[in-house]
């Protein structure tokens, strides 16, 4: 979406590295029993059936010093060390539904999408699914850039626990990413049937509306988002996008300027009034804007360039290569092809 962090993940509270907590929202603790020894597996059972003390699985006490080591470890500031006592873990205890699903939660962190899926597999294939594992897994999926087995994890979790709105909507993003805009729709309205209130639903429910061209309704929900979270400038981004697609650029362009602050010169704000500005024959009035902007956010290599695009439209050559010039030296890819054109 348009705002970074829109869809900020609600696996629990993820892993916040160098301090912090973190746990996942699988790792339901199994409740502590007075079943001797305290401590490790109940070594006189050959029963793998996933209870307390079963072999394959740590008891109560057992689990939560293990989580603790690793809880330890990251608040510490070393990723690695959790994770080789988390590795150690599941190889002593590979029937452990709730290890393998701290396990994988600390992958997710630590950035190895890859592994953190093979964990939350693991997991579902060892004990009874929940939906925070298949919602898990999906989120593995997902961040691996497979959508597809994304979406299958999602549409799981959402079955196995229907009430939860956050599920309809991460299954939302990944039939939105496989092109299935129709069952992303039909998620986002389950999710704001089922979470009325929360405007990321609203916001992406826009989205969709708006790659399916339907302005009207695209308009509505951006709308619902903006009353929702008024301060939020995605909203009103999107807002104007519709009314702007269903041929209203006057009426996008002043929902536009009820942004305030610096968060005016947005790099998504700035590009959608220049193209209403545009539409309305204002050429002068967009290039001037994008002036102002680069006097805000002069480090921003992306408004630099839009700035540069502006200037080479009205005619100010001489000022189109500066500020392209700059734009390039901040690393901006596009920028250093657009010189190189002109060059050419």
């Amino acid at each position: 979406m348009a705002r970074t962090g829109v869809l900020a993940t609600t696996v629990g509270v993820l892993l916040l590295l160098g301090g912090g907590a973190w746990w996942v929202a699988g790792v339901l603790m199994r409740p502590a029993t007075s079943a001797e020894p305290p401590v490790g597996i109940d070594e006189g059972s050959g029963d793998d059936s996933g209870t307390p003390g079963a072999a394959g699985v740590l008891s109560p006490d057992a689990l939560g010093e293990m989580l603790q080591a690793a809880q330890d470890a990251v608040v510490s500031g070393d990723g690695a060390r959790a994770r080789r006592v988390l590795a150690q873990g599941v190889s002593e205890y590979p029937d452990d539904q709730d290890l393998r699903a701290a396990f994988g939660e600390l992958l997710l962190g630590l950035g190895d999408a890859g592994a953190a899926y093979e964990q939350y597999a693991a997991a579902l294939a060892v004990g009874k699914p929940t939906g925070a594992l298949q919602f898990g897994a999906g989120l593995a999926a997902s961040v691996s850039g497979d959508p597809q087995r994304a979406a299958a994890h999602f549409d799981a979790a959402q079955q196995l626990e229907p009430s939860v709105a956050a599920y309809a909507i991460y299954l939302a993003t990944s039939r939105r990413a496989i092109g299935d805009l129709e069952g992303a729709s039909a998620a986002l309205v389950r999710a704001t049937v089922l979470a009325p209130d929360n405007a990321d639903a609203w916001g992406l429910l826009s989205e969709v509306a708006l790659q399916q061209n339907r302005a009207v309704l695209a308009q509505q929900h951006a709308e619902r988002a903006r009353t929702l979270e008024p301060g939020e400038p995605a909203w009103r981004v999107l807002e104007a996008r519709a009314l702007k697609r269903g041929g209203d650029a006057e009426g996008a362009l002043l929902v536009l300027r009820g942004i305030e602050g610096e968060a005016l010169y947005g790099a998504s704000v700035l590009r959608t009034m220049g193209e209403c500005l545009g539409l309305l024959g204002r050429q002068d009035e967009a290039a001037e804007l994008y002036l102002e902007a680069v006097l805000v956010r002069g480090d921003d290599a992306e408004v630099l360039f839009d700035a540069a695009v502006w200037q080479e439209r009205v005619g100010q050559a001489a000022n189109a290569t500066r500020l392209a010039e700059r734009s390039a030296e901040l690393g901006h890819a596009p920028a250093r092809r657009w010189l190189d054109e002109r060059d050419g």
